[in-house]
């Protein structure tokens, strides 16, 4: 005959239990994700100097289709960093291009 857990210990195991849980993860969630083309989005970056260089660097997973700067020298290192990327001088000509996709 088996007596009931005291709370105490019901309380230890069942911590023990969740931590183990969480600690060995669900296979769901540890699995690689496999993306599609579809999922990139698909980005134009100005300014590709300084800040504007270490933010092209955190969305350089995505489809970057613009790159605009006004120094043509820093342009033309990120647009050989990202040959699919069209090179624009001035943001107004950015906005202009933005705004005829659009339409």
């Amino acid at each position: 005959m088996r007596t009931q857990p005291s709370r105490r210990s019901f309380l230890r195991q069942t911590a023990l239990g969740a931590a183990g849980l969480w600690l060995a993860g669900s296979p769901a969630s540890t699995a690689a994700r496999r993306f599609s083309p579809n999922d990139k989005l698909n980005i134009g970056v100005i300014g590709v100097a300084n800040r504007g260089a270490e933010n092209l660097h955190g969305v350089a997973n995505e489809n970057i289709v613009a790159l605009c700067d006004i120094d043509d020298k820093l342009l033309a290192a990120a647009a050989q960093r990202f040959p699919f990327a069209k090179p624009i001088m001035t943001s107004g000509a950015c906005w202009t291009k933005k705004t005829s996709m659009r339409s």
